[in-house]
């Protein structure tokens, strides 16, 4: 079920928001901890989509976004 399309023009229309996270790195272990802070630029997906008036139907339990060359992600 499609419950909505977003362009560019709509998404470069959005204002970004910086956000400070603390990654780990997938190849840490106990004795090598590959810790660092990167700092993010853009919004929540949440806030997209009720930007874009795209309503998530109650219980639903996953989503995929599809761009428009076809790449996908589940």
């Amino acid at each position: 079920v499609e419950l909505g399309r977003l362009d560019l023009a709509f998404l470069e229309g959005l204002t970004a928001v910086e956000h400070e996270r603390t990654l780990q790195c997938i190849g840490s272990g106990p004795r090598v901890q590959n810790i660092n802070n990167a700092l993010w630029s853009g919004l929540p997906l949440a806030e997209v989509l009720e930007a874009a008036g795209i309503v998530i139907p109650e219980g639903a339990a996953g989503a995929s976004l599809v761009g428009a060359d076809d790449y996908f992600a589940w």
